[in-house]
């Protein structure tokens, strides 16, 4: 999945959250899963991707380091150009669950 970018950089001023509504789940529990990027600059940023799918999350076994799940991969994405601007202070949320079905252990969303 292609990287949003500015005008061909990584943006300085886009901060990044990954948050779910707990920290312990039990197998067939559904996980919601909130990305989140918030633009702490003093100017407007545009945020252009190639595909519609703006975010994209990964879980990961601890020990391993094994992908279990990836967003883009359970997703259509259309092959389309996508641009968002976030204004100064404007945060903006995108939202997936996954189920867990593995084995018992520690995942990490990334």
């Amino acid at each position: 999945m292609a990287t949003p970018f500015v005008s061909g950089i990584q943006p300085t001023n886009l901060v990044g959250h990954v948050a779910t509504e707990s920290t312990r789940y039990f197998t067939g529990s559904v996980i919601r899963i909130r990305v989140s990027g918030t633009n702490t600059g003093n100017v407007s940023l545009t945020l252009n991707s190639t595909t519609s799918c703006l975010f994209d999350v990964a879980i990961v076994e601890d020990i391993t380091g094994k992908e279990v799940y990836r967003y883009s991969n359970a997703t259509v994405c259309a092959q389309v150009l996508t641009a968002i601007t976030l204004t100064p202070n404007q945060t903006q949320t995108y939202e997936t669950s996954w189920t867990h079905v593995g084995d018992t252990g520690l995942y990490y969303v990334r």
